[in-house]
């Protein structure tokens, strides 16, 4: 079974050498647990997972005492409040306030005329 753990003291895989981590975890044959502080390292286990590259059943991910698995198409359907979920809550602010710019932008256009 391969084991990884989302926690704060793991190692962060950096966005230039994540092929040669991905590869590692997936040449694993004996129980190992791959601790991770990043969300990147979960992305590219789910990718394998639905590329056929890993077994679905051969993960469980670990956050904060919890075990859950992503299902074959890589999905995670339930997982505990604060894993992974950095890179969303950023990407939701962006959006919201684009939009709120684009918003007072519009109006102050609209003033102008």
């Amino acid at each position: 079974m391969i084991t990884i753990e989302y926690c704060e003291h793991g190692n962060p895989v950096s966005d230039f050498n994540y092929s040669d981590w991905i590869h590692d975890v997936k040449k694993t044959t004996q129980d190992h647990t791959f601790r991770v502080s990043t969300q990147l390292p979960i992305d590219l286990v789910r990718l394998a997972i639905v590329r056929g590259e890993l077994s679905h059943s051969d993960v469980t991910f670990l956050y904060c005492g919890h075990c859950f698995q992503a299902n074959e198409y890589g999905a995670i359907q339930s997982r505990p409040t604060g894993f992974c979920d950095r890179i969303t809550g950023a990407s939701e602010d962006i959006l919201r306030c684009a939009m709120k710019k684009r918003k007072q932008e519009r109006s102050t256009n609209t003033k102008d005329i």
